[in-house]
């Protein structure tokens, strides 16, 4: 994970390594996996699906590398590889038939889900995709969301690591500064001159970006933050929540324990994600692996 400073300050940006990323989180949900039991089926799976994300990311990364992907849109609004924009790579689907290809074996499920897809005409399958980008599940299928989400995952964090220069740095954070997504979690960096700040991570891209902590990352309030963590955890995992508006994201302390990773160990929380529910916080962020069913 590079860093990019902005302002002569803290970092702002930290850019994923799509080389080394998808592999990281397989390696983390199979540790996860062998301590919850509970989760253990659905973490090895969704281990599964990052085995597949890491062959297709390799191959994609090379493709995208000498792309210029050092500009902005005319106006400036909004990065080129903004999800607002809803601009698919023409060869995204390599990217997807990979990511299919190496999932098919993980169970009759998920092979009727690949089933229905390849069989989709195309113009369907680039219409859920742009959907997926911009957060609409109403019109498709949970499992179809999540392996279209899977794929585009691995697009836009090749081309973010190819970025030739930072974005500029707004005061609106709540979205990636790089492709305009909710992030999935935020972090506490430990080591390094990012030690003890807080970055978002980005739901699609995996890019992290800097905001201080103790703030509501969806209406930036400093007021009625509270904190809310599972009854005999080590605290490496808390919720965020907002008295002001009413929202929770997750917190993960790499002070407490290098090897959270963003998506793994928010899979292996739904613990918190209930508790914060039964006490009427809604969440803010995205996770495409945790698509609510319509």
């Amino acid at each position: 994970m590079a860093a990019t400073a902005a302002s002569g300050d803290v970092p702002f940006l930290r850019l994923p390594d799509p080389y080394t990323q998808f592999r990281r989180r397989a390696e983390r949900l199979r540790h996860l996996a062998s301590r919850q039991h509970s989760l253990a089926e659905y973490l090895r799976f969704i281990a599964g699906v990052a085995d597949a994300q890491q062959d297709a990311a390799r191959e994609f990364a090379v493709a995208v590398a000498g792309d210029d992907l050092t500009g902005w849109a005319p106006d400036d609004s909004l990065p080129r590889l903004s999800v607002h924009r809803c601009v698919l790579p023409h060869d995204w689907r390599s990217a997807l038939e990979t990511v299919t290809d190496r999932c098919r074996n993980n169970g009759a499920e998920i092979a009727n889900v690949i089933g229905a897809l390849s069989q989709s005409p195309p113009e369907q399958v680039d219409g859920w995709a742009k959907a997926v980008l911009v957060g609409d599940y109403t019109q498709i299928d949970p499992g179809t969301a999540a392996i279209i989400g899977a794929a585009l995952q691995v697009v836009w964090t090749a081309w973010c690591a190819h970025l030739g220069i930072a974005p500029p740095r707004t005061e609106h954070r709540s979205e990636c500064p790089v492709c305009g997504s909710r992030p999935v979690v935020s972090v506490i960096a430990a080591g390094g001159a990012e030690h003890g700040l807080r970055y978002l991570c980005c739901g699609l891209c995996a890019t992290q970006w800097n905001l201080p902590r103790i703030r509501c990352i969806h209406c930036g309030s400093t007021e009625g933050i509270a904190y809310y963590a599972v009854e005999g955890s080590n605290q490496a995992v808390k919720a965020e929540a907002c008295g002001q508006c009413g929202t929770y994201s997750k917190i993960l302390n790499l002070e407490k324990d290098p090897k959270l990773d963003p998506f793994a160990d928010d899979l292996a929380s739904l613990a918190l994600d209930i508790m914060l529910a039964d006490a009427g916080f809604e969440r803010f962020g995205a996770n495409p692996f945790l698509i609510p069913a319509a």
